[in-house]
């Protein structure tokens, strides 16, 4: 049995944050306001535009702080929230722009890349399961060509 590392449990839940702030916070706050880091394992910095939506959400940090842990497991639960100021709309380009570069695109997979797949994956038998491998399988062959093709470029 392999032993877990710990802490990545409780990262890889964190993630759902950012893709339920504008849920929690609603569209107006989202546009000035968006999290920008998870400092240790329990303090959120969420990135503000200007002082007037710092003190507002500084208000109302409880609550948001407890609908944000609503969507997280027990050992993910946020402690706090801080608030600072600074540009949002470069953070939310950059973390788009981050999340891009990670999204492989399987339009334009090497037939050979496809077939190496379907056989690596061939023994398992749900269905599901069997194509959740082989798209894992295939991100991973095309970030590593994507590395290569930048290192050697």
């Amino acid at each position: 049995m392999t032993e877990r590392r710990p802490g990545w449990s409780r990262n890889f839940s964190q993630a759902i944050i950012w893709k339920k702030w504008s849920e929690v916070v609603g569209e107006p706050v989202s546009h000035n306001a968006w999290p920008e880091r998870i400092v240790g394992t329990e303090l959120l910095i969420v990135r503000v535009s200007d002082a007037v939506w710092m003190q507002q959400l500084f208000l109302e940090r409880f609550k948001i702080l407890q609908q944000l842990n609503s969507h997280l497991p027990p050992e993910a639960k946020l402690k706090e929230i801080r608030f600072i100021q600074g540009d949002v709309k470069e953070l939310k380009a950059r973390s788009k722009d981050k999340r891009d570069s990670y999204r492989p695109n399987y339009d334009n997979v090497p037939e050979e890349l496809k077939e190496r797949a379907k056989v690596l994956v061939s023994g398992v038998r749900d269905p599901e399961l069997r194509q959740r491998l082989e798209r894992v399988y295939l991100a991973y062959k095309l970030r590593m060509l994507k590395l290569n093709q930048a290192k050697y470029s």
